[in-house]
């Protein structure tokens, strides 16, 4: 089980009804979406941060742990915000000359990538408390209540069952691999790699195949029923 959609189950806030959990963290989202101002941001996050460290009881260094791995992303996607080319050095508070050209940092590039990045942790922190306060069966009812097409839930169930089957496959073949020293030089460690994105593609389509067999055993009809 992803450690995520364990604290879905265990947390304070898993009995409190799924639609008003819903409604608040889409609707916190969709408000800093519109709004442009930095404080709004850090309101909706330190919301989010209080209702989930606080209210749903989920350690503080653990959500720190959830939000690095989007913090990632995000501050590679800041990078072309920041930097700019020109003909003129007074646009820049840095810059270096390339072939009669300049390419650096602006004062306006900061600020886009600023406002980027509180945007996009409060849409983040609103998207994390409801993953992490609801579990994926209510949220599938919930999209049922709200007239969601049946083949968008489906796609979705089908997509969070095969997460956990890529990665039970991948931490067998890491294991498999580690025992046979598979990592136990650069060169080890490359080989190891390329065969293992070839074995978990293999490993995960016959998975599926199996998947497919079994529901046609069981007179699939091509809709599961939620």
């Amino acid at each position: 089980m992803l450690i995520i959609d364990k604290y879905s189950y265990i947390n304070e806030l898993r009995k409190y009804s799924p639609i008003v959990k819903f409604y608040f963290a889409i609707g916190l989202m969709s408000f800093g979406m519109i709004m442009n101002h930095y404080i709004l941001y850090g309101i909706i996050f330190l919301v989010n941060f209080i209702l989930i460290t606080k209210g749903a009881k989920i350690p503080v260094n653990k959500y720190i742990k959830f939000l690095c791995i989007p913090f990632s992303f995000l501050f590679l996607g800041m990078i072309p915000l920041l930097l700019s080319f020109g003909k003129e050095t007074t646009q820049f508070i840095f810059s270096i000359n390339i072939k009669r050209m300049y390419f650096g940092i602006t004062k306006q590039g900061i600020q886009e990538a600023i406002l980027l990045l509180f945007r996009s942790l409060s849409c983040i922190s609103c998207t994390f408390f409801l993953i992490l306060t609801t579990p994926m069966n209510d949220l599938v009812r919930v999209f049922q209540k709200h007239r969601i097409p049946f083949l968008v839930i489906e796609l979705m169930v089908l997509m969070y069952r095969f997460i956990f089957i890529l990665l039970e496959e991948f931490h067998n073949l890491i294991i498999a691999q580690d025992l046979k020293l598979g990592y136990i030089n650069i060169k080890s460690s490359y080989r190891s790699v390329s065969i293992l994105v070839v074995c978990l593609f293999h490993r995960v389509m016959d998975r599926y195949q199996c998947l497919q067999y079994s529901l046609e055993a069981r007179g699939f009809n091509g809709k599961f029923y939620m």
